[in-house]
C-alpha cells in the first residue's frame, strides 16, 4: 500500500482462520468425517499460534478472528466447549501481557515459530509452536533467565503443565520432548 501512495490507509484483515483442504466437507459433511477435526484440531490451533506470532512483525493495523456462535471455526464447539484454538488465545494473553517484547527468532522456514516477553516484575514468557514439525522444542536461553513452568497445547493436553522438560543452565538450553510427532503449541514461563 505505501508503494502505491496509500501511505495512511489501514491495513485490515477482516477476517482469518485455518481452511480445510478441501472446502467440500463443508459443503457435504457426510462425505468428510473429519472436518471437524480438520478445521478445529491440533493443526488448525497451530496455525492460530503461528499467525498470532508471526502477525506482531507484520504490517498489519487490526485482524479480526471471529468465534462467537460459531460451531463450525470458532474457539467453541456447539456445545460450548473449549477447543484448542482457545487454549493458543489463552497462551497469547500471558505473552501479551509482558510489557517488553524479548527477541525471539522464529524458524518461519522450517514451521517453528516464536514470540516472547518479559513483564515488570522480571517474568518471562515464551510461546512457541511448531505447524507440522516433528521433535522437541529446543530453546537457547540468554540472559540469565530459567524456566519454571512448561505448558503444552498438543492432542493429549490443554495448556496443561509437562513434567518432562530438562534445563541445562550452563548451556541455557530448554528442551521439551514431544509425546506425539506432530504440530504442537508451547507455553514457557521463566524468572
Amino acid at each position: 500500500l505505501d508503494g502505491l501512495g496509500f501511505t495512511k490507509t489501514e491495513n485490515v484483515i477482516a477476517e482469518w482462520h485455518y481452511g480445510p483442504e478441501s472446502w467440500e466437507v463443508i459443503r457435504h459433511p457426510e462425505q468428510g468425517p473429519a472436518y471437524g477435526e480438520e478445521l478445529n484440531g491440533l493443526e488448525s490451533a497451530a496455525y492460530a499460534a503461528a499467525v498470532l506470532q508471526r502477525f506482531q512483525d507484520a504490517p498489519v493495523d487490526q485482524m479480526f478472528f471471529y468465534t462467537g456462535g460459531s460451531s463450525l471455526f470458532g474457539v467453541y464447539d456447539e456445545w460450548h466447549r473449549k477447543r484448542l484454538k482457545w487454549y493458543v488465545f489463552r497462551a497469547f494473553a500471558d505473552v501479551a501481557r509482558g510489557a517488553t517484547r524479548v527477541v525471539a527468532p522464529s524458524k518461519a522456514a522450517d514451521g517453528w515459530y516464536c514470540l516472547a516477553s518479559k513483564n515488570a516484575e522480571g517474568r518471562g514468557y515464551v510461546f512457541a509452536s511448531a505447524l507440522r514439525q516433528p521433535g522437541p522444542l529446543q530453546l537457547e536461553v540468554k540472559g540469565g533467565m530459567k524456566p519454571v513452568r512448561v505448558r503444552v497445547i498438543d492432542r493429549l493436553r490443554k495448556l496443561d503443565e509437562a513434567t518432562d522438560w530438562t534445563w541445562k543452565p550452563e548451556e541455557g538450553l530448554l528442551t521439551v520432548p514431544r509425546q506425539l510427532g506432530e504440530s504442537a503449541v508451547w507455553l514457557v514461563e521463566f524468572e
